[in-house]
């Protein structure tokens, strides 16, 4: 009890990476835990960030879904936007980034689910998003695209219960890049 006190209060006082996969999933776990009584707290039959996103786009507000299509819109603009960022840092060099870009852009991936009334745009740019933010961590080597993909990713997860992929893949690139992580010392403390 006294070691994983210890672990607990080190993490508190660090604030890194793995305290905040440890709060997402301690989180998880209690609603998950919580949709099992007969009176769950939370209604999880639905995860809770697409909701709020339909309530912050003006969907409800204006009763109408042509918000909601404006905002997927912005975001699809942005996910092409982020695809030619990756494919800059990946390919060092931006003409070719940007060919492929144009044909990205030409197929209707990053548009046909404007009109529709689902999770999967948004979740389709949380992906977008937290590659975009490991690419950078990989090759400016800052920490702070690391924290905030792991962030980005616990979205995806609350966005689609598909998302749990992408916050396994987050925490796969962790484990696979832990010689290039400044932190070591969070990585064998949690491995026992």
């Amino acid at each position: 009890f006294l070691k994983k006190k210890i672990i607990f209060s080190y993490f508190i006082k660090k604030k890194k990476v793995f305290f905040l996969i440890f709060v997402s999933v301690v989180i998880l776990i209690i609603l998950n835990v919580s949709t099992n009584t007969h009176f769950p707290i939370i209604d999880l039959k639905r995860p809770p960030v697409y909701p709020l996103f339909l309530i912050l786009s003006g969907t409800f507000l204006f009763d109408s879904f042509i918000p909601l299509m404006a905002v997927q819109l912005f975001l699809s603009f942005i996910i092409v936007i982020l695809i030619n960022e990756i494919l800059i840092l990946n390919l060092k060099s931006s003409n070719i980034a940007f060919i492929f870009t144009i044909l990205f852009s030409l197929t209707s991936i990053p548009y046909i689910l404007i009109k529709f009334l689902i999770a999967e745009q948004l979740l389709f740019f949380f992906t977008v998003l937290t590659y975009y933010l490991l690419s950078n961590y990989t090759f400016k080597n800052k920490d702070k695209y690391l924290y905030i993909s792991i962030v980005v990713a616990t979205l995806a997860w609350l966005t689609k219960w598909e998302g749990v992929l992408l916050f396994l893949s987050v925490t796969f690139f962790i484990i696979l890049n832990i010689n290039n992580f400044k932190h070591k010392k969070i990585f064998k403390l949690i491995s026992f």
